[in-house]
């Protein structure tokens, strides 16, 4: 969907203005005029002010909109007025104004369109006016500085609460600011909806309690939680579930979200689970040992990836599991290159075959049967000599090299020792 909207906003129309006026770009709309864009690669900076109205060819227009990607790119820009008269804001108005810290909406403003503020680094605070009735897919999408939302009273479709953004009847949760800084948060009792990009990102937040409401979580809706290592829910929810502070669907069949800070380096999964959710242990650096079960079939869209600190997968399944190809992914990548290398992959005696033959799985340097060992024989140190210390794949570690996991040393008198 957000990839669907960033191209079709990224399609300038032949000209990308009518008119400049005052160092300002304008589009003729009939009796008015939007204010647009000169360049892609950013057009306005400093301080900048929309009037209320301009002259053109001995016309007098009113200012009422801000064109789809009308400010896009500028970074040098770092405040903007716009005139009252302003009713609506268009598709990454403001994307990538990363200098950008003061803003304030206009006071007839009625939409803001998809994207509109995403990656305005810079803005700690924003105020939706009371005449706002539509805000956009994302709008607010990686305003990293972000640390509250506010809403004007008598909005009727949107209010605020401690600085989050919901709907009016706290049934949707809009959006939750990156930079808010608590550690904990409990979705409200009415929330029912939470839409992908709510989150993202979010850097305090530790733990996040689900309510009983929230019917779904979209795929990935945790996964920029730098700080995260819970997350709950109610045991009257009827549509989700946590084991350890891990997310999956009520009959833990998917897992939907690993936190990326969990306490456990480890993650065995249910034996229910049959698939992993489109980027559900996105990012999980700290993730060292992962077991699967039997019954898992599909692994998501990236949903091992940047997963690079694993060093055991065991996986139960008797046919390998596969991420189906699609247009962001391929070739149907399942972990990333360096996973290859140093981790070792445990698979069913009567499947070795299959692993070592598939195009994602075979790529493990090493492969072998659950409960045996990649290591068929390692020769002691000279006489006196330093211990040598081996991965569990049976490959010496060079003295001084970066030594993660367990590993086997071997003294020169042929004792050996699993540590970690």
């Amino acid at each position: 969907m957000s990839l669907a909207l960033v191209s079709a906003a990224f399609m300038p129309p032949a000209q990308a203005f009518d008119f400049e006026v005052g160092g300002i770009y304008y589009n003729l709309n009939n009796t008015s005029v939007s204010v647009t864009f000169s360049d892609l690669q950013g057009t306005y900076s400093g301080n900048v002010v929309i009037p209320a109205q301009v002259t053109y060819r001995m016309q007098t227009y009113p200012v009422k909109g801000i064109d789809n990607l009308a400010f896009i790119n500028s970074t040098g820009m770092t405040s903007v007025k716009l005139p009252d008269e302003i009713t609506q804001i268009g598709d990454q108005a403001f994307s990538h104004c990363s200098s950008l810290s003061e803003i304030t909406l206009p006071a007839k403003l009625q939409r803001i369109a998809d994207f509109a503020f995403e990656y305005c680094e810079n803005l700690s605070t924003i105020t939706i006016p009371a005449s706002v009735t539509q805000i956009g897919y994302a709008a607010f999408m990686y305003c990293r500085e972000l640390t509250e939302i506010q809403v004007q009273d008598g909005n009727p479709i949107y209010t605020a609460d401690d600085g989050i953004l919901y709907s009016k009847d706290l049934r949707l949760l809009v959006h939750y600011p990156a930079s808010k800084p608590e550690t904990e948060f409990t979705l409200p009792e009415s929330v029912q909806i939470v839409p992908d990009g709510a989150f993202s990102p979010q850097y305090y937040l530790q733990t996040v309690n689900i309510n009983a409401a929230l019917s779904s979580v979209t795929n990935g809706l945790f996964a920029e939680c730098a700080s995260l290592s819970q997350i709950n829910v109610s045991p009257d929810n009827g549509n989700l579930a946590s084991i350890d502070g891990v997310l999956y669907d009520k009959n833990l069949t998917q897992l939907l979200q690993f936190p990326l800070l969990h306490e456990s380096s480890s993650l065995t999964l249910p034996e229910t689970v049959t698939s992993l959710a489109d980027l559900s242990l996105l990012g999980a650096s700290y993730l060292h040992e992962l077991e699967m079960p039997a019954s898992l079939t599909d692994i998501g869209t990236f949903a091992l990836a940047g997963c690079t600190g694993l060093n055991s997968v065991i996986c139960h399944a008797a046919t390998p599991p596969v991420s189906p190809p699609n247009p962001l992914n391929p070739s149907g990548e399942i972990f990333e290159p360096a996973v290859f290398a140093q981790a070792s992959l445990q698979v069913p005696a009567e499947s070795l075959g299959a692993y070592k033959a598939d195009a994602q799985w075979g790529r493990f340097s090493s492969i072998y049967e659950i409960g045996g060992s990649a290591i068929e024989a390692i020769d002691a140190p000279e006489a006196d000599g330093p211990a040598r210390v081996y991965d569990l794949q049976g490959r010496i570690i060079p003295p001084g090299a970066p030594r993660r996991g367990f590993r086997i040393e071997v003294t020169h008198d042929g004792h050996s020792r699993l540590v970690r």
